[in-house]
């Protein structure tokens, strides 16, 4: 779970959800300061995020051949 850095706070998992979705931070709710995603944590939910759309679309990009074919 997400943790205040100026508190200490620990956060809900609704907040810390919301976050992940906020542009511009979210206070925190019990000292007031504004938190932002960590650079490493907007990485982790980029990749995160292209490989659930790379799985979901996987079987729509999957051909079939008769026989086996050079990639070049």
């Amino acid at each position: 779970m997400a943790v205040c850095k100026n508190c200490g706070k620990r956060w809900s998992l609704f907040k810390t959800y919301k976050i992940a979705f906020a542009n511009d931070g979210l206070e925190c709710p019990k000292c007031g300061k504004k938190q932002y995603l960590s650079s490493s944590s907007l990485l982790n939910l980029l990749l995160g995020s292209t490989i659930f759309i790379f799985f979901a679309l996987l079987p729509f990009l999957v051909k079939l051949s008769n026989k086996e074919e050079q990639i070049y």
